[in-house]
């Protein structure tokens, strides 16, 4: 039990590192995502100020528009904004916080996952990543490319 332990804290220190690099690459996202979309010029004709109609929605395989005026750059702050708090809940609870999470794998090599939400999100972020790194490169292995879209805005 004791070398179970042992080992548990010696793989917990570079997990624990991981999920510490990957949780600050996401609270980074939060300023670039913003500064991309108001301070860029990544579309020539479409930018924040884009005025918008409506609002598409497809429930259950069925569209519908909602007939509401705004401009791109509105609604990406009310998503964003939206993320912010669900991302700081996360990161704050349900038991226990980020650095009390950080802790408990350092030193005891194990959490539960149902401690802290973050820890899971970051989790199965992570596992996206890679499998999807891993499906690419299947995919060009067998000679098939993924390209970007030669559609203008």
């Amino acid at each position: 039990v004791l070398a179970q332990n042992r080992i548990l804290q010696v793989l917990g220190i570079p997990h624990g590192a991981l999920i510490s690099v990957i949780f600050c690459m996401m609270v980074l996202s939060f300023p670039v995502g913003a500064y991309v979309v108001f301070n860029s010029e990544i579309g020539g004709d479409i930018t924040y100020e884009y005025p918008m109609d409506s609002l598409d929605l497809f429930l259950a395989g069925i569209g519908f528009g909602v007939p509401v005026e705004f401009e791109l750059g509105d609604g990406f702050i009310v998503i964003w904004s939206t993320f912010l708090v669900l991302f700081t809940v996360a990161m704050f609870g349900p038991k226990k916080n980020f650095v009390n999470m950080l802790q408990s794998i350092v030193s005891e090599g194990k959490y539960q996952t149902q401690d802290n939400y973050i820890v899971v999100t970051v989790k199965w972020f992570s596992i996206l990543v890679i499998v999807s790194g891993s499906i690419i490169a299947i995919q060009e292995f067998f000679g098939i490319f993924v390209e970007q879209p030669e559609v203008s805005n």
